[in-house]
């Protein structure tokens, strides 16, 4: 984990939201198999995925898409199709759902597998 803060701060340095949200994806997925915290790495991921939208002023919405049949939650299908302008996600984070209930087998619940679609600007 100490390389992955390394690379972060350098990313954080030149505000690379998309490198930066590859890194807490990564904190996310190595928390959550060692079996410790990992949504507040889960939420910065989803915010840092908005963040590269607005930054390169092509995307003026986004689209909530759920992993599917057997692979989220129904909380998340509820999710699924709703879009939201970039701010409007940023302000109320629907993602990750918070109430969640997705898990891989033998994990805790809560790891939530939904992902932002971009609307580009017309």
């Amino acid at each position: 984990m100490k390389t992955l803060n390394k690379q972060l701060l350098d990313a954080m340095k030149i505000s690379d939201f998309n490198e930066m949200k590859g890194l807490y994806h990564r904190m996310t997925t190595e928390a959550y198999e060692a079996k410790k915290p990992f949504k507040h790495f889960q939420e910065e991921a989803y915010r840092c995925a908005l963040l590269n939208y607005k930054q390169s002023e092509v995307v003026s919405k986004v689209e909530v898409l759920s992993a599917g049949p057997g692979n989220a939650c129904e909380e998340c299908h509820k999710e699924n199709g709703k879009q939201f302008s970039i701010e409007e996600a940023l302000k109320s984070m629907p993602l990750p759902c918070r109430d969640c209930s997705f898990a891989w087998p033998d994990r805790d619940p809560g790891y939530c597998r939904c992902t932002y679609l971009p609307i580009v600007n017309d």
